[in-house]
């Protein structure tokens, strides 16, 4: 498969043109002649809309630390197989991007016609269109409030005037 990718910022829009095999059965060629099939899909990545930025940062939280942390795509050339289903997932969800859950065609789409480097090309394209700046973030983004119980707050007795207020986690 080849792919064209046009850059942009991430307040712009990345274009992927996917080439999909060649028909090999005649009923796949006669689908292709009537314009049923196409032998190229354009997919347009957009900055991902909000709920799409939850359903990516769930899922990446999933993933292990390793996977996360770093040059993702370094990180994913290495990964098992079992995280495979979580990546194109993620990679689903940014091709997709309307605020639903991606369709199963699409996921199919993907797990029959996509190969690796395509996901590891198409991946990282999908996350810095969440705009989000770091893992903390992305973490603060997923966990929501419930982070902020661990931290704990001295009392105004327990800072003197003119210090600094530093806030410590709550070992668990």
């Amino acid at each position: 498969m080849q792919k064209n990718l046009t850059k942009g910022s991430p307040e712009e829009s990345f274009t992927v043109m996917v080439d999909f095999p060649a028909p090999t059965s005649l009923w796949q060629r006669l689908l292709v002649r009537l314009k049923l099939r196409r032998l190229q899909k354009k997919y347009v990545l957009r900055p991902l809309l909000v709920i799409n930025v939850s359903r990516v940062c769930a899922k990446m939280s999933d993933l292990p630390e390793e996977l996360t942390g770093g040059n993702i795509t370094k990180a994913l050339e290495h990964a098992t197989w079992e995280h495979l289903d979580k990546i194109i997932y993620i990679v689903a969800v940014g091709l997709q991007n309307n605020g639903r859950e991606p369709s199963k065609s699409l996921l199919k789409t993907i797990r029959d016609n996509f190969d690796l480097q395509d996901l590891l090309r198409i991946l990282p394209l999908v996350l810095k269109q969440r705009n989000l700046p770091s893992l903390l973030e992305m973490i603060v983004m997923v966990k929501g409030p419930s982070i902020l119980d661990n931290i704990t707050k001295p009392t105004p007795e327990e800072v003197p005037a003119g210090e600094v207020l530093q806030l410590t986690l709550k070992e668990e």
